[in-house]
């Protein structure tokens, strides 16, 4: 089973069932994601990497809050788990979760800046 992290940079984890990975890589890749009204995830080529995918994507969150589901399945405003614009960052762990989560605005626009690790450099 893939391991499964969302933590709070701040110590809180918002959903957990494993802790991530401690020795990973940078993949020298990054992105910018505007998260509004249709649930969006990272951009698949970026995660795939030519075949070293990440495995843990590092997010600084701005402007408002957003709501994510980890099973592939489309948040809404009021549905999802929801990570305030205010805890700033958040670390996304485990292939599986890293290939399906999705993010959505809770009322305003959201930007997200991500940077994304692999298991080998």
């Amino acid at each position: 089973m893939a391991a499964v992290c969302l933590m709070l940079l701040a110590g809180r984890p918002a959903a957990a069932q494993s802790s991530c990975p401690s020795s990973v890589f940078p993949i020298g890749l990054d992105e910018a994601i505007t998260v509004s009204t249709t649930s969006i995830g990272f951009t698949a080529a970026t995660i795939a990497n030519n075949g070293n995918p990440a495995v843990r994507a590092d997010c600084s969150i701005a402007t408002d809050n957003i709501r994510y589901r980890v099973t592939g399945a489309a948040p809404s405003a009021t549905v999802g788990v929801l990570v305030l614009a205010s805890a700033g960052q958040f670390t996304v762990c485990g292939e599986q979760i890293v290939k399906q989560i999705r993010f959505i605005r809770q009322t305003a626009d959201a930007a997200l800046y991500c940077s994304y690790y692999s298991r080998s450099p």
